[in-house]
């Protein structure tokens, strides 16, 4: 679902950002609206930068795969 920049007409994109633990297990997500891929990417590493236990976290535009840092945790 995408929401509309009045001034510009750009669309709004949400993207979601899922957080990973050691063992690969998803500990939190975080919604994210921006018009980019860039700018989705800048605010998810912010995002993750801030985070004490960590191992990575992908970023998602609906069912696709945006972006995945430092790789896509293996899934058991």
């Amino acid at each position: 679902m995408s929401a509309v920049d009045i001034q510009l007409g750009t669309p709004i994109q949400l993207y979601r950002c899922y957080f990973f633990d050691a063992q690969a297990h998803i500990t939190d997500r975080e919604d994210i609206r921006v018009k980019t891929h860039e700018e989705a990417v800048a605010e998810a590493a912010m995002l993750y930068a801030k985070r004490d236990a960590k191992l990575g976290f992908e970023l998602w535009l609906g069912s696709n795969l945006i972006h995945s840092c430092p790789a896509s945790p293996s899934r058991k």
